[in-house]
């Protein structure tokens, strides 16, 4: 699943085009479209977006509210989260501000992304946190609030955390993922092959769900 980088450090429509050029004929790439709300005439209207995003075969969506100083509230996202909620478009949510000066903690606003969850219980919601590192009582919480809340791995370092979410809700909720080439690879699959779940469990989690996920958007 490829998001082109200048689609969140300049402007979606400047990343959004660029990236179907690069993974074109390429079957094992999947676009994926960086989204903000639109008012200005700056990207495709909210209620043509769908139908352009499914022509192009763009099957998911990110946001940046850091980056973009966006609200997750429903007076600032919800109708595009509506929107997306309609056709049932995976849509990952990175608060991380910056990458450059290490790994801030726990950026990830958890009143927000649940009252995002269950303002919008059909959206496929994916937390995509730079580095949880104390948050991991209000990750579950918001887990077992919310059952369309998933996180995906490269920032939940958490010793016996995959074991323990497969455990309590189910491998469905989480999603591998590695934030390469910002990070290496080899942590993320590391943790995710010696972790002791089932087989069926890690082949869910290092592809069949995003999979599942993907094929349904746009039934």
């Amino acid at each position: 699943l490829v998001l082109d980088s200048l689609s969140r450090e300049v402007h979606p429509a400047s990343g959004n085009a660029r990236v179907l050029r690069e993974v074109n004929g390429e079957p094992r790439l999947k676009p994926c479209w960086s989204l903000l709300p639109s008012r200005d005439g700056d990207q495709e209207p909210i209620g043509k977006l769908a139908g352009r995003m499914l022509e192009v075969g763009v099957r998911a969506a990110r946001l940046f509210p850091a980056f973009y100083r966006l609200s997750l509230a429903e007076w600032c996202l919800g109708e595009l989260l509506s929107e997306l909620e309609k056709h049932r478009v995976p849509t990952f949510i990175d608060p991380c501000d910056s990458f450059v000066g290490g790994w801030p903690p726990d950026d990830t606003n958890w009143d927000a992304v649940v009252g995002l969850c269950r303002a919008h219980p059909r959206l496929p919601v994916i937390i995509s946190e730079s580095r949880f590192r104390s948050a991991n009582r209000m990750i579950y919480q918001a887990m077992a609030a919310c059952p369309n809340l998933r996180i995906e791995l490269s920032g939940f370092w958490v010793h016996h955390g995959i074991e323990y979410v497969c455990r309590q809700f189910g491998a469905e909720r989480l999603l591998f993922g590695t934030k390469w080439p910002i990070r290496e690879l080899g942590g993320t699959v590391a943790q995710l092959q010696f972790a002791d779940i089932r087989e069926c469990e890690r082949a869910k989690i290092a592809g069949d769900n995003l999979r599942g996920l993907l094929h349904d958007a746009f039934p």
